[in-house]
């Protein structure tokens, strides 16, 4: 078939044709079974740590898993006999799949569900406006920091479903930016940074050294004049002892 061209362009099943082999790449780094083995263990504990840091739910999941924390290290504590070889990349790949499927989304429900807790409490400090939006909100918090929902039965969102959740974390955000911007301060207009009493004195402070600025310029022309004249002189003076010395 000749060589690569328009009509035979360089795909992977011509090459064949023409006789040319793909040389195998090199093995990935990642792909290699104690690279393999630290990356299972490490998205494995940072399931475990993010069950920690979700509250009671997390903590419930902690108590009953078969794997724990110790610092930095996952220990085993389950009672499956024989103990599993902890050094072994199937075993860490396999627990990390089952926790991936049966906690992600706990830890995505609970830590949104979190934020939002945080996003409603914080409204609380604007007063009047903070205090009114949440009262007419379909989410409260009654006692113990636990969000409620007290809207209607009919129209029920899935309060299971960590999108819900989400969506209200986005409402309150954007309400909470609102009220922030609000209970700014405003900006002082020109007019008023003209009146104030600091102004005015930053006013006299540039117009003393602007006059102090005035007298040292005048001082230091003299100084220069005397200097240039100091310079004339001693050039005359040379040239009047080079001429002497010519004519001797």
């Amino acid at each position: 078939m000749g060589e690569p061209s328009i009509e035979h362009p360089l795909t992977k099943k011509n090459l064949e044709n023409l006789g040319y082999e793909a040389s195998p790449s090199p093995a990935s780094s990642t792909d290699l079974p104690d690279d393999r083995l630290a990356r299972a263990k490490r998205q494995t504990y940072h399931i475990l740590w993010s069950l920690n840091k979700i509250g009671i739910e997390g903590k419930r999941i902690l108590q009953d898993v078969d794997l724990y924390i110790v610092d930095y290290d996952v220990r085993y504590r389950g009672a499956k006999k024989p103990t599993p070889d902890l050094e072994d990349v199937a075993f860490w790949d396999a627990k990390l799949h089952e926790y991936e499927q049966k906690y992600t989304p706990i830890i995505r429900l609970e830590r949104a569900k979190g934020q939002v807790r945080a996003a409603m409490t914080s409204l609380q400090s604007f007063r009047s406006e903070g205090l009114q939006a949440l009262e007419r909100d379909e989410l409260y918090i009654p006692h113990l920091g636990v969000v409620y929902y007290r809207g209607s039965r009919d129209s029920m969102p899935n309060l299971k479903d960590p999108a819900y959740w989400e969506a209200r974390l986005e409402y309150f955000s954007n309400l909470y930016n609102d009220l922030f911007q609000k209970s700014r301060p405003r900006p002082p207009s020109t007019s008023e940074f003209a009146s104030s009493e600091s102004a005015v004195g930053e006013q006299e402070a540039d117009e003393a050294l602007r006059e102090e600025y005035q007298l040292c310029w005048h001082r230091r022309q003299k100084d220069i004049q005397r200097w240039a004249l100091a310079q004339s002189t001693r050039r005359d003076q040379s040239k009047h002892l080079a001429t002497s010395s010519n004519v001797l």
